[in-house]
């Protein structure tokens, strides 16, 4: 019988050689005991770098290819569109909880206090401490979203390098069929589009475009700690109740 639940990643040689960090991503996931705890993985490869790693299957191929949307645009075109589609794909396939990692992330420990607050809230993702929401979105995005700009400092920017998708709850599956809209409308991911604010610094795609869906759904983001960057893994600044930490490789 299928697992409910996977963690899925997409990986390819790019800035870096990033099908080498998913093997990381799966090591971590084993040694929190991910399978042994029921969870499955569904992981993609764009460059055949690996069919196969402790027992996990690995996709070989382009960009995720979906039943109902077909093949994604590629990074150029829309840029990230990869990880909704990354999401989709194993949501097609009869997963109900999902997981996404960048190949980046390693599992500290056992997840299942996460799983639940993605059941009840329907996502569960964490705050991007220091990245302003304002600094990050095109003015387009803000549009499409109708988020005003007397809101802009109540949204919080999250950290899309993991996040969790509980599609069991309502609240989940309507977020990210907005979040697939918006990567398919031509503007709300893509490069070219800036703003008129002083504060802009660039627009980050999925990032800010699913943080701003989360604020209008009302769902709250946990605290930066729980996913880290280095060496707050080792400093501890922001707590010790760490569940994964973004180790760059």
């Amino acid at each position: 019988m299928q697992s409910n639940k996977c963690v899925v990643s997409f990986a390819s040689h790019g800035r870096e050689n990033y099908c080498k960090f998913l093997l990381g991503l799966i090591r971590s996931c084993n040694v929190a005991d991910w399978r042994r705890n029921g969870g499955d993985y569904y992981m993609r490869t764009l460059d055949g770098y690996v069919d196969e790693y402790l027992g996990v299957k690995i996709i070989n191929g382009c960009y995720p290819v979906t039943k109902k949307y077909g093949q994604c645009y590629n990074q150029f075109e829309a840029p990230y569109q990869f990880k909704v589609y990354a999401i989709l794909e194993a949501m097609e396939r009869g997963f109900e909880v999902v997981v996404w990692c960048d190949s980046s992330i390693r599992m500290v420990k056992d997840i299942q206090p996460l799983l639940e607050i993605a059941k009840e809230r329907g996502v569960c993702a964490f705050h991007n401490l220091g990245h302003d929401f304002r600094k990050y979105i095109s003015d387009i995005a803000l549009e499409r979203l109708q988020i005003s700009d007397n809101e802009l400092d109540a949204v919080k920017q999250i950290m899309c390098c993991m996040v969790i998708f509980d599609f069991t709850n309502p609240k989940g599956l309507d977020v990210f069929e907005k979040w697939l809209a918006a990567s398919r409308d031509g503007v709300s991911f893509q490069n070219g589009y800036g703003s008129s604010r002083p504060e802009f610094v660039a627009h980050r795609h999925d990032q800010v475009v699913l943080s701003g869906l989360l604020y209008k759904a009302g769902i709250e983001l946990l605290p930066y700690g729980g996913l880290c960057y280095p060496p707050h893994d080792q400093d501890k600044k922001y707590g010790d109740n760490i569940y994964f930490v973004n180790s760059g490789g």
